[in-house]
């Protein structure tokens, strides 16, 4: 038994060895056949994003991948999808945030068998899709629309309603517009948001801005005023008349007013204004700010120049009542009115005319008289109540003539204080008052910007010794005439023109001489025709003839021969103070001789050249002394 035993342990271990090592042996076999069938499948089977727009290109001999994801999508953060070979790994790893900022992007795909193979991953971006605005219309467009990459400006005409514009609009082909083409837009809050929807969806936006030219007009289309006759407009001068009936409160007016579109007013329409001081000025201020001052004027009707209130003294030619014309020097128009204001209507046949206005005997005030036809302001912001006016024409005939068309003013009364006396004063440019006014009117005589600028008929010593003697004066002169010789080229002499209703002109209508009968008549002819003429016998038959003349037309006057305030008083025996002395005697002589008693002569203040400078004239000064002297002269004789 226990034989047995030691049999079966030796024998068992015998029995399993040669079990053991096959087992080994099948055990080894299996292994190295595992060894040798491990997979070396590298390859990227496909490659996918999201945001891809079509299928990734893999190429497999290159081992590089192409693909093309949306215009949008972000490099920076693809997340791929990646199926590679069984049993392969890959990095980076599928499903993970990877950079594609930088194409290409190297993935490392690692076989079974621990081999590797680079893959080069290029990613692009779509082209987005065109989102153009191409074209950009309105009917009110003033100009070509503007477009950029992302915005549109257009201007259109002032008038333009920017709440209701109708654009038309291209965009690129295949893109659509928000809002469309045609839509009805407003536009008067700023620019408005327009997107453009490319055909792959993609959308732009643009905004778009009108811009409405402002308007620039700052004028006064119409005025009215409740109860008016008549509205007159001046648009050179800017400057309305509304005509309006006698007795309305000019204090309480309120004119309704349209201005330029755009524009503003101020005082505002209907706004109550005070008118009794005279016109009102308004300010119309334009869209873009541009301003203009306009005035109105409110004044009565027209009171014609016939108006048997109103009184003319001088050579009036009434061939037409309603429009009397003159030219003469010192031609003046007397009237009576009542209320606050008085405005006169003239035409002047060039831009050369002065005129004194003379309001309740004030101190005159001189106007300039306009090229044409218009309405003068001579008085405003009067006590309401009686008034004279006194208007003087300065200039002589030579510059043209004025036509008086009438007075606007409340009424016109009768003329009460017309003096009895008169007086008519014959003479040169001396009479006429040439050349005498200091400052800017000598200024303007002597750059030969208006000869006539500095003349002042008014203020000669004619129309001032008249009004002295409280007498009416006719001045008939003529600058540069002489009784047998006239300066300066003049083929007229005194004996031809002063019959004449127009001085400046010989071959005009005579004078109807029965208009005005003067108590005295002064000449004062001589300096033109220089020394030597003057102390001729000729000179001497020549002026006794002319004193019979103007006898023949006023035979109980008074004529007065005077000195010229110009003769030079030299010690030379030919200066012409002296000889004109010598000669004014002989006349004088002369005529008394021969019955004529009312005949004299008178000496006169000499040697005055003070007026403008360099041109030897009397001086407004020298006028008054001269006619201090005349008026003593003539007071003396006539016991005035």
């Amino acid at each position: 038994m226990k034989t047995k035993n030691i049999f079966k342990s030796i024998l068992i271990p015998i029995l399993i060895l040669p079990v053991v090592l096959f087992l080994l042996i099948i055990y080894s076999f299996i292994s190295c056949k595992k060894e040798i069938s491990k997979s070396n499948a590298k390859e990227i089977i496909s490659f996918s994003f999201t945001e891809q727009t079509d299928s990734a290109t893999i190429d497999k001999a290159n081992k590089q991948i192409n693909i093309t994801v949306k215009y949008n999508a972000n490099l920076s953060g693809l997340i791929p999808k990646i199926v590679i070979s069984s049993k392969a790994t890959c990095s980076p790893v599928s499903g993970t945030k990877v950079d594609f900022t930088n194409s290409p992007v190297i993935f490392t795909v690692t076989a079974e068998d621990k081999s590797t193979q680079q893959w080069k991953v290029y990613v692009n971006k779509k082209a987005e899709g065109e989102k153009k605005i191409l074209t950009f219309v309105l009917n009110e467009q003033s100009a070509p629309a503007v477009i950029t990459d992302s915005t549109v400006q257009a201007t259109v005409v002032p008038s333009s309603d920017l709440t209701k514009l109708k654009p038309v609009i291209t965009v690129s082909s295949g893109a659509k517009i928000n809002p469309l083409s045609g839509s009805e837009i407003d536009f008067s809050k700023g620019p408005v948001k327009f997107v453009v929807t490319a055909s792959d969806s993609s959308t732009k936006n643009f905004m778009i801005g009108i811009n409405r030219i402002l308007y620039s007009g700052n004028n006064i289309l119409s005025v009215s005023i409740t109860g008016q006759i008549g509205v007159a407009e001046d648009s050179v001068n800017k400057i309305f008349s509304v005509s309006i009936p006698n007795g309305t409160d000019f204090t309480k007016l309120a004119p309704t007013i349209t201005v330029s579109p755009g524009a503003t007013i101020s005082p505002a329409s209907g706004q109550t204004v005070d008118f009794s001081q005279g016109p009102v000025t308004y300010t119309v201020t334009a869209e873009n700010g541009s301003a203009a001052t306009w005035t109105i004027k409110v004044t009565f009707p027209l009171i014609g120049a016939s108006n048997s209130n109103i009184q003319y003294i001088g050579r009036v030619d009434f061939s037409k009542p309603t429009a009397p014309k003159f030219s003469a020097p010192g031609v003046y128009i007397k009237a009576r009115f009542t209320g606050t204001f008085c405005s006169i209507d003239v035409n002047d046949e060039n831009n050369m005319n002065y005129i004194e206005v003379i309001i309740d005997d004030q101190a005159p005030v001189r106007i300039l008289v306009k090229s044409g036809r218009h309405t003068y302001s001579a008085a405003s912001g009067l006590s309401n109540g009686e008034h004279s006016i006194l208007i003087c024409k300065d200039t002589e005939a030579g510059v043209g003539s004025l036509t008086f068309y009438g007075f606007i003013c409340e009424a016109l009364l009768p003329v009460t204080d017309m003096p009895a006396r008169k007086i008519e004063c014959y003479g040169n440019s001396i009479t006429c008052g040439a050349k005498m006014l200091s400052g800017t009117p000598c200024t303007l005589t002597n750059n030969n910007t208006n000869w006539n600028a500095a003349n002042c008929a008014y203020l000669s010593y004619g129309a001032l010794t008249a009004r002295a003697l409280n007498a009416q004066w006719q001045i008939t002169a003529v600058s540069g005439i002489g009784l047998i010789q006239s300066c300066c080229g003049m083929l007229n002499k005194m004996p031809d023109t002063y019959d004449r209703l127009d001085l400046n002109n010989s071959n005009s209508v005579k004078w109807d001489f029965t208009r005005y009968v003067p108590d005295v008549v002064t000449i004062c002819l001589g300096q033109n025709d220089g020394s030597t003429i003057v102390a001729s016998q000729a000179f001497i038959n020549k002026y006794v003839a002319f004193i019979n003349t103007l006898r023949g037309k006023y035979p109980d006057a008074s004529i007065f021969c005077l000195t010229s305030p110009m003769a030079d008083s030299s010690s030379s025996s030919t200066c012409l103070f002296k000889v004109m002395q010598a000669s004014l005697t002989s006349i004088v002589d002369s005529v008394n001789s021969a019955g004529d008693s009312k005949v004299y002569w008178v000496k006169l203040p000499h040697d005055q050249n003070n007026g403008c400078t360099g041109q030897g004239h009397p001086s407004e000064a020298e006028h008054l002394k001269t006619a201090a002297v005349l008026e003593t002269a003539i007071r003396a004789k006539m016991s005035w």
